[in-house]
C-alpha cells in the first residue's frame, strides 16, 4: 500500500510540475504576443512588408511565377514571398493577416529555441533566456512585420532543434537538411548556412549520415532551380565573377548586363559617422546575444578542457556560422551602399543564435578567467557601454540638453550654471549633433568605469570565494543591458509606434474604398511611397505593372526599357506608358506633382481613401478614373 501511495504522490507531484512549467511556458508566449499584437497595429507599413505580400499572393495565385520574365522583381529566394503570400490566400488579404501570420510564426520560433536550450540547460533558465528575446521590444517589432527575418527566424529556431545537441537521430538530421535548404531558398544571404552544415554533419554525426544529408540537400536544392530554370540564377548573378561569368553570359542572366546604361534612383551616400552610428545600433538592439556570443569566444576553453565532445563540435559550429553570417551582412549593410539602416534588421535572421552558443558552452567555459582573459572582458564592458549609449545619443537627446556642467574659470568652479553642451559649443565651437553624440559616449565610459569600479570591489570582497573581476564585471553589464530592455533607450517609446495606432483597421478600410471603386479588368497604375499593401485586394480582379510592386528600388534612370520590364524594373519611358494606357491612378501624399503631370487632364478624382498611417494624412491613397471620352 505504501508503495502504491508513493507512485500516487510522485505522479501528482510530476503532473504539478509540469503545470507550472506550461504555465511560464505560456506566460513567457504572452508576453511576447501581447507585445507583438500592440505593435502589429502601431508600426508604419513599409515598402518591403507589402511588397512580400503583394509578390507572394500573385505567385501563390498563379498569375505570375518567382523569377518570371516580365513579371514582378524577384529579389529574395521565393519563399520570402511564396509563404507569407499563402497566408494572404488561405486568409484573405491584408496588413491583418500578414501581421498576425508573423505573430504565429513568431510563437512557432519561441518554442523552437525553448526546446533547444531546455536540452542543454535547466528549464527555468532557459525559460528566463527565451524570457529576454520576448522582452526586447526592437525584436518584437522585426519580428511582427510580415516579412522574411521572422520567417528565417522561426525555420532556423527548429532546425537547431532537429541538428544540435549528442544522439541526434539520422531522421532528424534529415529533417534539419530540409529546414537548412528551405533557410536558404527563403534568404540567399543565408546560403553559408548549408555547406557549413554540412561539414558539420561530416564532422558530428559521420560519413553516412553526411552523405545522406547531402544528397537530400542537392536534391531538394536542384529540384528549386529545376522550377525556376534558368531565371533562378538572376538570384547568383552578382556572384558569378571571374571565371564563372562565361556560365552567366551563356544562360543570359548577367544581370549587370540587363542594367547596363541605367543608374537607380535611391544612391546612398553615407558618411563615415553614420555607418559608425548604424553599427552601435545594431550592438544595441541586440546587445544581450552580443554579450553572449563574444564572452563565449573570450572564455573558450583549451580542447582538452571540454567536457563534453558533442557540446565541442556544437559550439564550433554556432560560432563559425555566427562568424560569417555576421561578416556577409555586415559587408552588405556598409559597403552594399543601399541600406546602411538595415544592418540592425539583418541581425535579427541569426543573431539570437548566441543565446544557445552561450548554454552549450557554458559548462566547459573557463570560470576562473586569468589576467588576460579578464583585461578582455573588462575592454568588452567598456566598449559596449561607450558605443550602446554612442548610439543611444537622439533617444538621450533631452537628458543631454538637461546634463549641467562643472567647468572651471577664473581659478574657480562653476557648477550647474551652463549645460554641457552649451559650453562645448561655446567653448570649442561643436555643433549640437556632434556635443550630443560626445556626451552620449562619454556617459557610456562612465557608466563602464563605474561597472568595473563596483566589479573590482566585489571581487575583492569576495577573494575567499575566488570571485572573478572579469565575470561580476560582465554579469553587471548584462544586468545593466536587461534593464534598458524597457527604456526609451531602446527605442521603446519611439512616438512613431504609439501615435499611429489603428493601422490594421485603417488598412481595411482603405481597402474596401480602394475595392469599391476598382472596376474589374482595370489596369491600375500605381504611385504610392508607403507601400503596395493596398494592391493585394484588387490583385485577382485587376491588372497592375509588377515593377511598381517594388517602388523607387525597381525604378532606373535611362536603360532599355524592355530588358528593364522583362526582369522586373521600371523607368520614366515605362512610367510614362502606363500612365497613358491606364485606367486608373492610385497615389499618396502632395498631389501637386500630379496636377504638374500633363497626363493628369484625362483622369478625374473619384475616391480618396482614410489614411493608412492614422497620424500622417499624406498616407491617404488618391483614386483617379480615366475621363470617358
Amino acid at each position: 500500500m505504501k508503495i502504491k501511495l508513493w507512485i500516487n504522490q510522485l505522479s501528482a507531484s510530476q503532473n504539478s510540475a509540469l503545470i507550472i512549467r506550461l504555465l511560464g511556458f505560456a506566460t513567457v508566449i504572452f508576453i511576447y504576443t501581447y507585445q507583438a499584437y500592440r505593435f502589429a497595429d502601431a508600426m508604419p507599413v513599409n515598402t518591403d512588408e507589402g511588397s512580400y505580400i503583394a509578390k507572394g499572393w500573385l505567385f501563390v495565385s498563379g498569375i505570375y511565377k518567382p523569377f518570371q520574365d516580365y513579371g514582378p522583381w524577384t529579389n529574395k529566394m521565393p519563399l520570402a514571398f511564396i509563404i507569407p503570400g499563402l497566408a494572404q490566400y488561405l486568409f484573405g488579404p491584408g496588413l491583418l493577416t500578414g501581421r498576425v501570420f508573423s505573430i504565429v510564426l513568431g510563437v512557432m520560433m519561441l518554442a523552437g529555441f525553448y526546446i533547444t536550450l531546455k536540452r542543454f540547460t535547466h528549464y527555468w533558465l532557459a525559460l528566463a533566456l527565451l524570457l529576454i528575446i520576448a522582452l526586447n521590444p526592437l525584436l518584437v517589432q522585426y519580428y511582427t512585420l510580415a516579412t522574411s527575418q521572422i520567417i528565417v527566424a522561426a525555420l532556423l529556431s527548429w532546425f537547431f532543434v532537429a541538428v544540435l545537441g549528442k544522439n541526434r537521430k539520422l531522421w532528424q538530421l534529415i529533417a534539419g537538411t530540409v529546414l537548412c535548404v528551405l533557410i536558404v531558398f527563403t534568404r540567399q544571404n543565408m546560403f553559408p548556412l548549408f555547406p557549413l552544415f554540412l561539414a558539420y554533419i561530416f564532422w558530428a554525426h559521420g560519413k553516412k549520415a553526411g552523405w545522406i544529408s547531402a544528397g537530400v540537400g542537392l536534391m531538394i536544392i536542384i529540384f528549386f532551380h529545376t522550377l525556376y530554370w534558368p531565371n533562378i540564377l538572376d538570384i547568383w548573378s552578382s556572384l558569378l565573377i571571374g571565371p564563372l561569368e562565361f556560365i552567366a553570359r551563356a544562360l543570359r542572366i548577367d544581370l549587370s548586363a540587363t542594367l547596363a546604361g541605367s543608374s537607380p534612383v535611391l544612391q546612398a551616400n553615407y558618411s563615415g559617422l553614420s555607418k559608425l552610428i548604424s553599427f552601435w545600433e545594431g550592438a544595441r538592439n541586440h546587445i544581450i546575444p552580443i554579450i553572449a556570443i563574444v564572452v563565449s569566444w573570450i572564455l573558450w576553453p583549451a580542447r582538452k578542457k571540454w567536457k563534453c565532445d558533442a557540446d565541442f563540435k556544437d559550439s564550433v559550429f554556432l560560432s563559425v556560422t555566427l562568424f560569417i553570417l555576421w561578416g556577409i551582412h555586415f559587408s552588405a549593410a556598409f559597403f552594399g551602399n543601399y541600406c546602411l539602416n538595415c544592418y540592425s534588421g539583418y541581425l535579427a535572421f541569426f543573431i539570437n543564435t548566441g543565446i544557445i552558443l552561450i548554454v552549450i558552452a557554458y559548462p566547459s567555459l573557463v570560470k576562473k578567467p586569468g589576467l588576460i582573459r579578464s583585461m578582455l572582458l573588462a575592454v568588452l564592458v567598456l566598449v559596449l557601454a561607450s558605443g550602446v549609449l554612442f548610439s543611444a545619443n537622439i533617444p538621450l537627446e533631452n537628458y543631454i540638453k538637461t546634463l549641467p556642467a562643472i567647468v572651471i574659470k577664473n581659478n574657480h568652479i562653476q557648477y550647474g550654471k551652463i549645460k554641457l553642451w552649451v559650453y562645448l559649443m561655446k567653448e570649442y565651437e561643436i555643433s549640437f549633433r556632434i556635443s550630443r553624440i560626445i556626451i552620449a559616449a562619454g556617459l557610456g565610459l562612465i557608466s563602464g568605469l563605474i561597472l568595473l569600479l563596483i566589479a573590482s570591489i566585489v571581487s575583492f570582497l569576495g577573494k575567499k570565494k575566488k570571485v572573478g573581476f572579469g565575470l561580476v564585471a560582465v554579469g553587471l553589464l548584462v544586468f545593466s543591458a536587461l534593464f534598458m530592455i524597457h527604456t526609451p533607450l531602446m527605442g521603446y517609446n519611439e512616438q512613431t509606434l504609439y501615435s499611429c495606432t489603428g493601422v490594421l483597421e485603417a488598412d481595411r478600410d482603405a481597402g474596401k474604398i480602394i475595392t469599391e471603386n476598382s472596376p474589374p479588368g482595370s489596369r491600375v497604375y500605381w504611385s504610392n511611397s508607403v507601400s503596395p499593401l493596398p494592391l493585394t485586394y484588387i490583385l485577382s480582379k485587376n491588372q497592375i505593372y509588377p515593377p511598381q510592386l517594388s517602388g523607387g528600388a525597381a525604378f532606373r534612370i535611362s536603360g532599355d526599357a524592355n530588358l528593364l520590364l522583362k526582369k522586373g524594373f521600371w523607368n520614366e519611358e515605362l512610367a510614362s506608358q502606363w500612365k497613358d494606357e491606364a485606367d486608373l491612378v492610385m497615389m499618396d501624399g502632395d498631389q501637386q506633382w500630379w496636377k504638374s503631370d500633363p497626363m493628369s487632364k484625362y483622369f478625374k478624382e473619384i475616391a480618396v481613401t482614410n489614411p493608412l498611417l492614422p497620424c500622417d494624412p499624406f498616407t491617404s491613397i488618391h483614386i483617379y478614373q480615366r475621363k470617358s471620352d
